[in-house]
C-alpha cells in the first residue's frame, strides 16, 4: 500500500487545541436554552388563563429548537460501544443508551410532575411555585445539556499529553485526530463523511483520508463499522480500537 499523502500542517499543540475546541458546544447557547425552557415551565405553572400561556409555550419551544439546532446539535457522531467481541450486526446498530435517552425521560417526568403539582397552589402561592419550578428546570436542563455521557475508561485528556508534540506522519496524524476527538471505545464514533469534512480544514483530501484510515485499520489501530439503513443506504462509522488508543497514549506521554 502506498504511503498516504502528507497533511499540510503538523499535528502540534495548536492543532490539538483546535481539534478539542471543535467538540465543545457554545456555553452561551447552553445557558440560553436552559433559560428558555425555564421560562416555558414558568408559563406552564403560572396562574394565567386564556390563549396567552399556550402561545408563550409555543414561542419559547420554537426558540429553544432553533438555538439547539443551530448551536448545540451534535451531528456526525454517536456513542461508541464498539467491542471486538460483538458480532457485525450488533456493532453496526446505533446503540440505545439510557445515558443519553434516559435524560430525556427525566426531563419529561419533571415537566409532567411540576405542571401537575402547580394545581395544588393558588394566588400568590402559585406564582411562587412557578418561580421555584422555573429555577429547578433551569438547573436540571443545564446539567442535561452539559453532562458528558460518553466517558471512555483508560483515557488521558489530550491536554495532559506531551507539550512538544509535532506529528507529520499521516497515519499518526489521523490517529491523533481521532484520539483527541475521543473516537475511542467507550467514547464516540464519527461518520466517515464527517471525518473527511473535518480533516479538509487541515488540508486533507478525501483520498488521503481513505489511505491513512486504511493503513490504521490494517495495523489494527482503527476500525470501520458499516451500518445498514433502510432509508438512506449504508453509513460508515470510524473509531480507534483499544489498541490504537493505548498506543497513542503510550507514545505521547499519557
Amino acid at each position: 500500500m502506498p504511503n498516504p499523502s502528507r497533511p499540510s500542517v503538523a499535528f502540534d499543540r495548536t492543532v490539538l487545541t483546535d481539534v478539542q475546541n471543535g467538540m465543545r458546544p457554545s456555553k452561551a447557547a447552553q445557558f440560553v436554552v436552559s433559560l428558555i425552557l425555564a421560562l416555558t415551565m414558568f408559563i406552564l405553572c403560572a396562574p394565567v388563563t386564556g390563549p396567552l400561556p399556550a402561545l408563550g409555550i409555543l414561542a419559547t419551544a420554537i426558540l429553544a429548537c432553533v438555538v439547539w439546532w443551530r448551536y448545540l446539535r451534535r451531528s456526525g457522531v454517536r456513542g461508541n460501544t464498539y467491542s471486538p467481541m460483538k458480532t457485525d450486526a450488533e456493532a453496526a446498530r446505533t446503540p440505545f443508551s439510557w445515558k443519553e435517552e434516559g435524560r430525556l425521560v427525566l426531563v419529561l417526568a419533571l415537566v409532567f410532575g411540576l405542571s401537575q403539582a402547580a394545581s395544588m397552589f393558588s394566588g400568590q402561592g402559585r406564582w411562587g411555585f412557578a418561580a421555584i419550578a422555573a429555577l429547578i428546570t433551569a438547573g436540571l436542563m443545564y446539567w442535561v445539556i452539559t453532562f458528558d455521557a460518553w466517558r471512555p475508561a483508560r483515557y488521558t485528556d489530550p491536554k495532559k499529553l506531551q507539550q512538544d508534540m509535532e506529528i507529520k506522519n499521516p497515519t499518526e496524524w489521523l490517529q491523533a485526530f481521532l484520539y483527541c476527538r475521543r473516537c475511542v471505545p467507550g467514547g464516540l464514533q464519527i461518520l466517515s463523511d464527517a471525518l473527511k469534512e473535518d480533516l479538509s480544514h487541515y488540508g486533507w483530501t478525501a483520498h488521503s483520508v481513505n489511505e491513512a484510515l486504511d493503513k490504521l485499520v490494517q495495523q489494527g489501530k482503527a476500525v470501520k463499522i458499516r451500518e445498514l439503513r433502510s432509508a438512506d443506504g449504508a453509513r460508515k462509522w470510524v473509531t480507534l480500537t483499544e489498541e490504537g488508543s493505548q498506543d497513542f497514549q503510550e507514545r505521547h506521554g499519557g
